[in-house]
């Protein structure tokens, strides 16, 4: 119909009203079942609050319009809905939509209910995705509108949506593209990180997808590929992703977390607590960080931390019956920690389980972890990573320090261990399944380790791991640099030191090492200076990575 004159526009208006007064209870009706889903009900509970809803519906229905459209919006709660199919029938009337355009939020997984709340978390993970949560449940939002945007389309259509750079990693990708893959969705153009064009630091990828059959062409990263994984590669011969191993659960200990820098000293104030009470040596420990890992040459902590582990506050406050130490029992340490740290926690708000617990704990570590603690008794070292970082240096460190939540403590203190996760074998596999923060690799045990068969260890692997870690660290202590610096020019084609080719040399005897532990003697590692997606490094060819990760 025209809306060339005022006639028109008046006779389309009321036509569109009687339109809406027609659907206003459909309307009604489909709120309350989307709050019925809202309310994050199960078993026994859902039907009896289904029926519920039911009967108060049908008695507002006889009442009239208005008086339903309130009951639906009581139940609603202040949740806004778009019912697509009410609002675009002549779409689903022919299957849905030819195509979908978009640039959702970005959210990750663990700000959802704190955002949202509980029951909208709930209703993405049980409706949208179907129940899938991944391995920690932290899939970024727009996973949870891609895969509503693909059920929106009709057989043949597609979508294309800018989204976050980890959209083919971790829960996002479990989440989101390799559901989807297995309900017929097709990647047919893609590119994995680019930077984002506006003024915003955010890395983005984008993803075009088809529903259906495609016989096209794949364009990955602006070059035709065969086909696009689901993790936006070019799929090998293998393209299911590896399970959890039994043997390696909890062999990977994330860092104590600790809610309050007023927990950290710098070294000359810890030596002034030592001194003042010898006893004090029981609760001030060396720090290590992510970042002293990799930049300092010793790979030692440059600050301190007062640590209390998980004991009481005092003799008043332990349980019935514990006898073993408390906060109290070091009191100029416990002066610090309620000057600096207690008035911090004070300032979260008691409205969750978890910030009532740091409020009333405040001189602890907020995940003061434990498990690692206990991990670690009997051991003289361990193997420890940062949680965030391109390169993967693995070093051995003394259990006697506290780890941040910036490492990741691997429960070994062998150097055949050493020699695995060292390795160029190691690396790919991380390279392949972790996740990113921003363009920087994120070390996911559930992903990177948890999922990484181990070789049979040997003395070979124990001895060339020695070396190759004694090797290094004393490379770095008389180069006066870091790890991160160390491994740069490890890659650079233009370092032509003596001790880096050494360094060099060594890895390859590493990495041949550990791929005949594998039985693996028949592939050619072929190292050399490449391209890759974090710039050049000396590394296997993409033939061989590509073996290793079908093996």
């Amino acid at each position: 119909m025209p809306s060339d004159i005022p006639e028109q526009v008046t006779a389309k208006a009321a036509l569109y009203g009687e339109a809406e007064d027609a659907v206003s209870k459909l309307y009604a009706a489909a709120d309350l079942l989307v709050a019925l889903e809202l309310k994050s009900l199960k078993g026994r509970a859902y039907e009896d609050e289904r029926e519920s809803i039911a009967d108060r519906m049908m008695f507002n229905w006889a009442k009239g319009q208005a008086e339903l459209r309130a009951f639906a919006s009581q139940q609603l709660a202040g949740y806004s809905r778009l019912h697509w199919a009410l609002s675009f029938p002549e779409v689903f009337g022919r299957g849905g939509f030819d195509a979908i355009v978009g640039n959702p939020p970005f959210m990750g997984g663990t700000k959802l209910e704190p955002t949202f709340g509980r029951n909208l978390r709930e209703y993405l993970v049980n409706i949208l995705a179907q129940g899938t949560r991944g391995v920690r449940g932290t899939a970024d939002l727009c996973a949870y509108f891609l895969a509503r945007g693909c059920s929106l389309l009709r057989e043949g259509g597609g979508t294309g949506l800018i989204v976050t750079n980890s959209i083919g990693e971790g829960d996002t990708l479990l989440v989101g593209l390799e559901k989807l893959s297995t309900a017929g969705i097709r990647i047919t153009r893609a590119i994995s990180s680019t930077v984002w064009p506006g003024s915003a630091a955010v890395l983005i990828a984008l993803v075009w997808v088809k529903k259906g059959g495609w016989s096209g062409s794949h364009v990955l990263n602006d070059v035709e590929v065969s086909s696009i994984s689901s993790s936006l590669r070019v799929p090998g011969a293998f393209v299911a992703r590896p399970h959890p191993l039994i043997e390696n659960a909890g062999r990977v200990i994330e860092g104590a977390k600790a809610l309050g820098m007023g927990f950290v000293l710098e070294s000359n104030e810890a030596e002034k607590l030592i001194q003042l009470d010898s006893r004090n040596r029981d609760v001030v420990f060396p720090f290590l960080t992510g970042q002293d890992l990799n930049s300092r040459p010793d790979q030692s902590p440059s600050r301190w931390t007062i640590y209390f582990f998980d004991w009481p506050l005092s003799r008043e406050t332990a349980p019935e019956g514990y006898e073993g130490p408390v906060a109290s029992d070091y009191p100029e340490c416990l002066r610090i920690i309620e000057e600096r740290v207690k008035p911090e926690r004070l300032e979260y708000p008691p409205d969750s389980s978890w910030n009532r617990s740091i409020r009333s704990k405040w001189w602890l570590y907020g995940l003061p972890r434990p498990a690692l603690i206990n991990a670690l008794q009997g051991m003289k070292r361990v193997l420890v990573r940062s949680a965030v970082s391109n390169l993967n240096c693995v070093a051995f460190c003394p259990t006697d320090w506290v780890f941040s939540h910036a490492t990741k403590v691997f429960i070994f203190e062998d150097a055949a261990t050493f020699a695995i996760l060292q390795s160029g074998i190691h690396s790919v596999w991380i390279e392949e399944y972790a996740s990113r923060m921003k363009s920087d690799i994120r070390y996911t045990p559930e992903t990177c380790f948890d999922t990484l068969p181990f070789p049979m260890r040997s003395s070979a692997l124990s001895s060339i791991g020695e070396e190759y870690h004694d090797f290094r660290r004393a490379l770095t202590i008389d180069m006066r640099e870091g790890l991160t610096k160390l491994y740069n020019r490890f890659h650079n084609p233009n370092e032509t030191s003596t001790a880096v080719a050494n360094l060099r040399r060594l890895h390859i005897q590493m990495d041949h090492a550990v791929s005949s532990a594998y039985d693996w003697h028949d592939i050619d590692f072929d190292y050399d200076f490449r391209e890759t997606a974090q710039g050049t490094r000396f590394t296997i060819s993409e033939s061989s990575r590509r073996e290793v990760l079908n093996r």
